[in-house]
């Protein structure tokens, strides 16, 4: 093979994707342990996650009052979601204890206002004058003037306000506010934007995988038959919420859908506890007139005019899907998400798995497991390439690297339409490389070319994919780690979709012989829709 100059970096000419567990998986009980400089006690939040250094960045929270914080990009890193989840448990519990101390202050207030209006409004009431002539010095000559009303109140001193005050003095709000900040360190918590992004990945999961729009907003996930088993689902003022971001990024059918699921949401809540119909109106007409101007009614034939643009919709992404041209790659991108078979049966008939113990001595007593995807241009996985032990050494890698370049501010901070995740390199000249160097030579194996020669490869790439994380087709991808559902490979002009799987290694080519950009390999990665996705790619430049 033709070594390629330094200038193509990123044209490079072999890309080995590795699919390692999801972090989630690995830190739900025993999360890998990092020394924490401040010798924090393992019950706080695990300290590879808040040990920091103090670092402020241009991008803070004008609306939060402590500016040297760090805006970490909370909805596209499952590090920072993980560690933001185990914050909300002390928070919750915390204001949990609060609301419990509150609701004694609200009781010995309402004592004192009972008590003076039982005894002194009662008196008032009881002279036959109408409360509104007796003045204030009028009712403290009926208080002073009688024995009973002057015990009363000279009580309602001594012992409510007394206590009121006592219990404002005693307040749990100073330690509530510190224990709040400490939890917080020097991370900024999430921002509208981090809501905005969050609420984008809602839109982003239904329009990519076309769910029906109440079940899911009931919380039922169900892809290619499978339905994921927990249902929390939103509230009216969440879907309303969703519906009007939609609107404002000019996604008007994802916008009347979700408006619809907040009717119907107000419609069953009979109490209105979140979302009134009046609230509701005062947004309809905005949400009905952008879809007019999308949608020219007189072409509808039913008065459910929502269902039926859905409809039209589906029809024309059926008439598409198999359409595999580059100008057709999103809609062919959404269709292998969905599950949809592109190819023909001719194509699936020639692929197959086997055993190979060729490519080097090393495999002769273990022969290495391999799934070819694709003959032409060649795509193939390797089934179980790294064991549990090697899993959880590079693990412990990626959460130290990943938390780094959050801290650093170098990571990728705001997601465009084309991707949504956080990234991070392992350069050569890190100690992370040298515990990576077994894995570097094991691929050389594999693929006999020279990765670890200087120059001949590209650092490993970290990249990390929270739920509704994603990147549309592209040639040269970077991306470590095994999504519960969602997350596959969808290369669009090929109709092929490869599931990561844990510990596996994807291998595929992205330039041809002649050096030029290889199109056929153009892929992106479906969103995340339950768990993470981690991934460790590794570019060889021969």
């Amino acid at each position: 093979m033709q070594t390629i100059s330094a200038f193509s970096i990123f044209a490079t000419l072999c890309c080995f994707i590795l699919i390692l567990p999801k972090l989630a998986k690995a830190t739900s009980s025993n999360p890998p342990s990092i020394p924490s400089p401040s010798g924090q006690p393992d019950d706080d939040l695990h300290p590879e996650v808040i040990s920091i250094p103090e670092v402020s960045i241009d991008e803070t929270d004008s609306t939060n009052p402590i500016q040297d914080v760090i805006q970490v990009p909370y909805p596209n890193s499952p590090l920072y979601l993980n560690y933001l989840a185990q914050a909300e448990h002390l928070v919750y519990n915390a204001l949990e204890k609060y609301e419990d101390q509150l609701l004694e202050r609200l009781q010995i207030l309402r004592r004192f206002k009972n008590d003076y209006k039982d005894s002194v409004l009662e008196a008032v009431r009881q002279t036959g004058l109408p409360e509104a002539n007796v003045d204030d010095w009028g009712k403290a000559q009926i208080v002073s003037s009688n024995p009973i009303l002057s015990y009363r109140m000279i009580r309602r001193f001594a012992k409510d306000l007394q206590a009121f005050q006592d219990h404002i003095w005693h307040s749990y709000e100073n330690e509530l506010w510190e224990q709040l900040e400490a939890w917080r360190g020097t991370y900024a918590w999430p921002s509208e934007r981090d809501l905005i992004e969050s609420s984008q990945s809602l839109i982003r999961l239904h329009d990519v995988y076309d769910f029906d729009i109440n079940y899911f907003s009931e919380g039922e996930i169900k892809v290619m038959d499978k339905i994921y088993p927990l249902k929390v689902g939103l509230m009216g003022h969440h879907c309303l919420e969703i519906s009007q971001l939609a609107l404002q990024l000019g996604d008007i059918n994802a916008a009347t859908e979700w408006f619809q699921a907040a009717h119907l949401k107000v419609v069953q809540d009979s109490e209105g506890e979140t979302l009134t119909m009046e609230e509701l109106t005062t947004v309809w007409e905005k949400t009905y007139n952008a879809f007019l101007q999308a949608w020219p009614t007189h072409n509808f034939k039913s008065h459910d005019v929502f269902s039926e643009a859905r409809t039209l919709l589906r029809i024309g992404f059926n008439e598409l899907k198999h359409n595999r041209t580059f100008e057709n790659r999103i809609i062919n991108y959404k269709a292998l998400c969905r599950g949809d078979e592109l190819r023909k049966k001719t194509e699936i008939a020639r692929l197959y798995c086997y055993l190979d113990a060729t490519p080097n001595p090393y495999w002769f007593l273990n022969p290495v497991k391999i799934e070819v995807h694709s003959w032409k241009p060649l795509i193939y996985q390797i089934h179980d390439f790294l064991g549990p032990q090697k899993i959880s050494e590079i693990n412990q890698i990626v959460l130290r690297e990943m938390t780094a370049v959050v801290q650093s501010g170098t990571s990728k901070q705001q997601p465009n339409d084309i991707d949504s995740f956080t990234h991070a390199w392992v350069h050569e000249d890190q100690n992370a490389s040298i515990a990576l160097y077994p894995l570097t030579r094991k691929i050389e194996f594999i693929a006999e070319l020279d990765a670890l020669e200087f120059g001949m490869s590209d650092p490993y790439h970290i990249s990390s994919f929270a739920v509704g994380n994603h990147y549309e087709p592209c040639l040269e991808c970077h991306e470590l780690h095994e999504p519960d559902q969602g997350g596959e490979f969808a290369f669009t002009l090929l109709g092929v979709l490869i599931k990561p799987h844990l510990g596996s290694l994807i291998v595929y080519e992205n330039l041809l012989p002649n050096e030029e950009v290889n199109q056929q390999n153009l892929h992106g990665s479906c969103p995340v829709l339950i768990g993470q996705k981690w991934i460790l790619t590794k570019w060889i430049r021969q």
